[in-house]
């Protein structure tokens, strides 16, 4: 084993020098130099002005090891995808809490999350408290939820695509709360509820600010929308309850909201087709002739070319910070139809989905169906694939 010894050395500039030297035998085979700044790869070196990842050097909430059986040369320690960079919110301590507005009080909560590297996943550790006001609507009241999410590093590709849950978690946000899919509990489209496209009898059911709202239990969830975590109202003078969509900035891509289990990014509503031409990404549902949403999934039907996003509601086309095209999703605001942008996150995994996920649905009143379904094509006579996957 070879060895090297750093010394660490301490001064005053005013009146007095110190020297205060500590040696530390350094195994090169297990470590790399946390000083070491020439390559901009190093999740060490990343801006922390975010609550991001120089918090590991400063004892906050990102590291990229938990033990010494987990440490890696630099070049597989620190390969974090570009798109994974800087993103996480709440991994710094801070003074910053949110209130939930269904309430006449003024709650205290706050955001938390933690973040951990290894050789294959990012590895979250969340609260569920958003880093933003919200609304939990009938199912007050919102509290802390111990959630560990696991997110490929490396995404790959499926030869299958893979149904995601009708309820449930589907994907996590930046700020490690989860996204549910587009149903709610009495199998509606919560979406389409919400802007009205018809009336649910079975079980009042309310979404509120930025798409979301609580339940079950007390879990927070955001069934669209989402991009209110990037928001900051105090800079327009504004305040939380302000929140809509409509504020999202037209002239540049939406940042990155969340990621999918299967590990790839989901954006906002504006990228780049594959075309190359920046647009707001459309989806390519819509209703089904008669259909409102009532019936949820199955009242929607896929066409190939309505809109820009696949069946899954991803593409494969340039993203910032990327030179060569990515797949990758997007929560879109519309439809290539006219409607709403149905199913709002994601309705399938294009990649091979990481499994455990799913199970943080026991934490939140679950558990839920870890497989889901396409859209019944009953009323068109289509033969249906069979539930849960098929082939790409």
């Amino acid at each position: 084993m070879s060895h090297r010894y750093y010394g660490l050395i301490t001064s005053s500039i005013l009146l007095f020098v110190i020297p205060a030297i500590a040696c530390i035998p350094i195994d090169d085979n297990k470590i790399t130099d946390l000083n070491n700044s020439s390559s901009n790869t190093d999740v060490n070196h990343f801006d922390a002005s975010n609550g991001s990842l120089n918090d590991q050097i400063i004892g906050d909430s990102v590291s990229v090891i938990k033990d010494n059986s987990d440490l890696k040369p630099s070049n597989e320690l620190f390969n974090v995808p570009e798109y994974m960079k800087d993103v996480w919110m709440c991994t710094k301590d801070s003074a910053l809490t949110f209130d939930d507005l269904t309430t006449d009080a003024e709650e205290q909560h706050q955001c938390s999350v933690n973040v951990e590297y290894t050789d294959e996943f990012a590895i979250l550790s969340a609260n569920g408290i958003p880093n933003h006001d919200f609304e939990s609507g009938l199912g007050c009241c919102a509290d802390e939820v111990n959630y560990q999410w696991k997110i490929p590093l490396y995404p790959k590709m499926s030869s299958i695509i893979e149904y995601a849950p009708d309820r449930g978690p589907v994907a996590v946000s930046v700020n490690g709360v989860p996204f549910f899919g587009p149903e709610e509990g009495p199998g509606g489209d919560a979406v389409a509820m919400h802007f009205d496209y018809f009336e649910e009898d079975r079980q009042p059911i309310v979404l509120g600010l930025c798409g979301g709202h609580s339940g079950p239990g007390d879990a927070f969830h955001y069934h669209y929308d989402a991009n209110c975590v990037h928001w900051h109202p105090e800079n327009e003078n504004k305040s939380w309850a302000d929140w809509t969509i409509d504020f999202l900035n037209v002239d540049e891509p939406s940042p990155v909201i969340g990621f999918a289990f299967d590990g790839y990014p989901i954006y906002g509503p504006f990228g780049y087709g594959q075309d190359d031409e920046f647009k707001q990404m459309l989806s390519s549902y819509q209703l089904k002739e008669g259909k409102n949403g009532y019936d949820g999934i199955d009242d929607w039907e896929y066409v190939e070319g309505l809109g820009d996003l696949d069946e899954c509601n991803g593409i494969h086309s340039r993203i910032p910070s990327m030179n060569e095209p990515v797949y990758h999703y997007h929560a879109s605001k519309n439809s290539g139809s006219g409607e709403i942008g149905f199913p709002y996150f994601l309705l399938c995994y294009s990649g091979i989905v990481e499994e455990t996920n799913f199970a943080q649905g026991s934490l939140i009143g679950g558990p839920f169906p870890q497989e889901g379904a396409p859209p019944s094509n009953n009323n068109n006579g289509n033969n249906n694939p069979p539930p849960g996957r098929r082939p790409r």
